[in-house]
C-alpha cells in the first residue's frame, strides 16, 4: 500500500512536466537568464582542464514564441553577449609550460526556429537558423619556467595574443523543455546548436621586447591559437515566461 502511494505521488509530481495545455494562437514572452546560471555554476560544469571560469558581465535574453499548432511552436530569440575570463594551464607545443588567461567578449546570438513537441508533453526538438556575431579574444600567456615552447624551439618570453571570430549564419538544431500553461507563468530550458562554428581571424602576437622569435615558430603559435575552440556560439536557454492570448 505504501509503495502504491509513493508511485501515485511520483505520477502526480511529474504530471505538470508531461501534460501540457498548449493553446494554438498563444504568444509566449520569455526572459532568458542562462548567463546568470553560467556565472553561478560555470566552474562546476567546466572541463577538468579549466582552472577558473568567470562571467564578468551578462545580460538577460529574450524569446518570443507563437503557438501555431498544439504541437508546433515558432520562436525567435536574442541572446546578448557575455564577458568571460577563462584561466587554465596551457602550452603551444606538446607541453603545457605556462598559464593562459583568455578574456573574451562574445557576440550576440540571434535565431529563429520551429519547435515540434512530443505529443502532449513539454519536450521538443527543433530546426532553425542561427546567427552569431563576432567574438573578441585577448590571451595573456605567462610561462612557468625560464622559457616557453613556440613551434619547435624554446624562447625566454611570455606572449599576448589578440584575435576574433567572424559572423556566421547557419542552420541549427535544438532540443529542450517548455512548461507552457494555458495562461500565466511558465518555465523553459533548452539548447540551440549551430551546424558549424565561425572561422577565426588571424591572431596578432606580441612577444617580450628584444626576443627574436623565428617566423615559422610564430606561424605555428598563431595556427595553434586559431585552431583552439575557447568558445562555441551554442545558445543555451534557461528562464521563465508569460503565456498570453
Amino acid at each position: 500500500m505504501r509503495l502504491r502511494s509513493v508511485s501515485l505521488a511520483m505520477v502526480a509530481a511529474t504530471a505538470p512536466l508531461t501534460a501540457q495545455e498548449r493553446t494554438a494562437g498563444a504568444v509566449l514572452l520569455q526572459v532568458d537568464v542562462a548567463g546568470l546560471f553560467i556565472r553561478l555554476a560555470g566552474n562546476a560544469l567546466a572541463d577538468a582542464s579549466v582552472d577558473r571560469l568567470t562571467v564578468r558581465r551578462w545580460r538577460p535574453g529574450l524569446t518570443v514564441a507563437y503557438q501555431w499548432r498544439q504541437q508546433v511552436q515558432v520562436a525567435v530569440y536574442v541572446k546578448p553577449g557575455l564577458h568571460l575570463l577563462l584561466e587554465e594551464r596551457y602550452g603551444f607545443g606538446d607541453v603545457k609550460d605556462g598559464r593562459a588567461a583568455v578574456d573574451h567578449v562574445t557576440g550576440a546570438i540571434m535565431g529563429a526556429e520551429a519547435r515540434f513537441f512530443v505529443r502532449s508533453t513539454g519536450f521538443y526538438g527543433g530546426l532553425g537558423l542561427h546567427h552569431a556575431r563576432p567574438t573578441r579574444y585577448d590571451l595573456v600567456f605567462r610561462r612557468d619556467g625560464a622559457t616557453m615552447r613556440a613551434g619547435t624551439r624554446d624562447y625566454p618570453t611570455d606572449l599576448v595574443a589578440s584575435w576574433s571570430s567572424r559572423s556566421r549564419t547557419t542552420p541549427s538544431m535544438s532540443a529542450g523543455y517548455s512548461m507552457t500553461p494555458r495562461r500565466g507563468l511558465g518555465l523553459f530550458a533548452g539548447v540551440s546548436v549551430p551546424m558549424g562554428f565561425p572561422r577565426q581571424s588571424p591572431a596578432t602576437l606580441r612577444f617580450d621586447p628584444g626576443i627574436p622569435v623565428d617566423p615559422a615558430d610564430q606561424r605555428a603559435v598563431a595556427s595553434a591559437i586559431e585552431r583552439e575552440l575557447f568558445y562555441g556560439p551554442v545558445a543555451f536557454h534557461l528562464g521563465f515566461g508569460l503565456s498570453v492570448r
